[in-house]
């Protein structure tokens, strides 16, 4: 058994880390492109500025979900030899439960973070997007909407701001409030880690799931998954939308 586990471990620790590798090579690929373009200099300049400013943001979504991923077990109580075994494992078990919601929240922070740097990019191909512009949102407040969003939603004949919509109510919209609760509100919470039974006896294990009680949504480790690929394809799309309208 520890062999296995060890072995999951291992084949863990390859997968995202060779997923932080993937999305640095994606950003070299959209350096080298601008670089050996025919773009004009002054544009070529500051598509490359703006790029070289996102790039901490651009690797931050990967590299907080291997951190997130290969973390494994950690283990911070001191447990004394002659103490409950039982009062032990319950302080590791709520130790480990606030990591793992610590973990999540930095990676939805992480791609929320970038996510909003959308605006700076769109800037060089449509003046009217704000450098300073966040990625924004729709409400019944303001339907016309805020940010890039705003932009979108009068120019939904062109795809690329019509994917744009279709993204922000598909995904993005329930990760920016999240991230906002736990901003402004309070931390996610973690749920279904343990099932005790009647008797107190040692409890059987459920996969852990951090829950956004307020939007009733639980991010599980294959929803964040899906996620952290869904924010590099617009950030990709973004950044190649952007070459080729320059």
């Amino acid at each position: 058994m520890r062999n296995l586990i060890k072995k999951a471990q291992t084949d863990t620790n390859i997968k995202y880390h060779e997923f932080v590798i993937y999305s640095n090579k994606e950003f070299d690929k959209f350096r080298k492109t601008i670089l050996t373009s025919g773009i004009e200099i002054t544009q070529k300049a500051k598509m490359t500025k703006i790029l070289e400013e996102t790039y901490p943001a651009y690797l931050a979504p990967s590299l907080m979900l291997f951190s997130y991923k290969t973390r494994f077990r950690l283990k911070l109580h001191d447990n004394k030899k002659d103490e409950n075994p039982i009062d032990s494992y319950i302080d590791d078990e709520k130790t480990n439960s606030a990591i793992e919601v610590v973990y999540m929240e930095h990676v939805l922070h992480s791609i929320r973070n970038l996510i909003e740097r959308i605006g700076g990019i769109l800037n060089l191909i449509h003046p009217e997007i704000s450098q300073k512009d966040g990625f924004g949102y729709i409400n019944d407040s303001k339907p016309e909407g805020i940010g890039v969003l705003k932009y979108a939603l009068l120019h939904q004949q062109n795809e690329f701001m019509k994917y744009l919509i279709e993204s922000y109510y598909s995904w993005i919209s329930s990760i920016k409030k999240s991230d906002n609760s736990v901003k402004h509100e309070k931390s996610l919470k973690i749920v279904g880690l343990l099932d005790w039974s009647k008797n107190s006896a040692m409890p059987n294990f459920i996969e852990s799931v951090v829950y956004d009680s307020k939007q009733d949504i639980h991010y599980d480790k294959e929803s964040i998954d899906q996620i952290t690929h869904n924010c590099y394809e617009l950030i990709n799309k973004t950044i190649q939308y952007a070459i080729d309208k320059i």
